[in-house]
Order: C-alpha cells, then sequence, then structure tokens
C-alpha cells in the first residue's frame, strides 16, 4: 500500500484540478461575508450527443486575462442537468470572490463572445440562464425578473437576495493543460 500512495498522489496531481474551493450551495447554507454566491440557470432547448450538458464558470485572472487554473488548484462551478429538450435547473455556488467567465473547457461557445461576471465579497449575484439552442449554440439570457419564479422554486429564499452580476465581454481564456 505505501507504494501505492506516491502513485496515487502523481496520478492525481497530473490529473489536475485537485483544489476547487468553489461549492454548491443548498437552501439552508450560509455564506461568508468574504466570499460570494454566484446563481445560474441551464437549459436544453437542442439536441445534444450526450447523456448530460454541463455549464462551468472558472475563476478569471483580471491581470492576466486568463483563468486561474492550474494542475494543482483550478476554481470552477460546474453544473449538470440531463440533456433532455426542455430540462431547465438553477443552480447557487459559494464561490471566492472575484470575476468568473464562462469555460473554455465548456463543450460549446458562447454566442456573441465570452463575458467576465463579477462576484463581489459578501453579495449574492445572478449570472444568467445558458441556454443550449436547437442550432447548437449557447445563449445567455440575463433577466432575473423573469426567471425569479423559477430560481425560488429551485432554490427557495434566494431570488429576492440576488442582483444581477456585473459583466465585461472579454477575449476567451485559453484552456491549461497538466502534462508530465
Amino acid at each position: 500500500m505505501k507504494r501505492k500512495t506516491p502513485l496515487l498522489l502523481v496520478v492525481l496531481a497530473l490529473n489536475g484540478c485537485v483544489i476547487n474551493s468553489v461549492r454548491p450551495l443548498s437552501a439552508d447554507d450560509t455564506v461568508s461575508t468574504h466570499r460570494a454566491t454566484i446563481v445560474y440557470g441551464v437549459k436544453m432547448e437542442g439536441r445534444w450527443n450526450y447523456p448530460g450538458f454541463a455549464v462551468q464558470l472558472d475563476e478569471y485572472n483580471l491581470n492576466t486575462s486568463e483563468i486561474t487554473g492550474n494542475c494543482f488548484t483550478y476554481n470552477r462551478a460546474s453544473a449538470k442537468i440531463p440533456a433532455i429538450p426542455g430540462t431547465r435547473h438553477y443552480f447557487a455556488f459559494d464561490v471566492p470572490a472575484g470575476h468568473y467567465v464562462y469555460s473554455p473547457f465548456n463543450g460549446t461557445q458562447l454566442s456573441g463572445g465570452n463575458i467576465r461576471f463579477e462576484a463581489p465579497a459578501g453579495k449574492s449575484v445572478y449570472v444568467g440562464e445558458f441556454v443550449f439552442t436547437q442550432n447548437q449554440s449557447v445563449v445567455l439570457l440575463r433577466n432575473l425578473t423573469e426567471a425569479k419564479s423559477a430560481i425560488n422554486a429551485a432554490l427557495p429564499g434566494l431570488a429576492d437576495q440576488l442582483s444581477p452580476a456585473d459583466t465585461v465581454i472579454v477575449n476567451n481564456p485559453h484552456i491549461f493543460l497538466c502534462v508530465p
């Protein structure tokens, strides 16, 4: 067993993304005033050739204009739904305060270019609803008023605490690759 432990650690490290300080939130959870809450929806309208469809938001570094991940730490919020047209779910995450972008690791590009979302400390922000469309692209709908009833159904009491996340259009960040 002792010989396998170092091998397991090397495999995990090379697999990358060992540490993620983002965690899914349930209705009962509270968030520290030093962290933020982000909420977003994922909806299927088109046909996806896989059993599930995921949308991931990655922590973003303003100084480098890249995602903050590397082979050991990688903060990301990941939401997955069944790839059945008509399916829609909302998700909430407790995240380090900062900025987030639509991940370059997602299976499809975001229509209209990538967007940076701000998640200020002590705040709960609504990112929007990512919709996989009939033409195999992802569009972002950002109407919080329209989404409130669906958010309240999925995450009771959270919709009234939300404000729209401040956004800026950014270039698509590059992915990182972990290799020996």
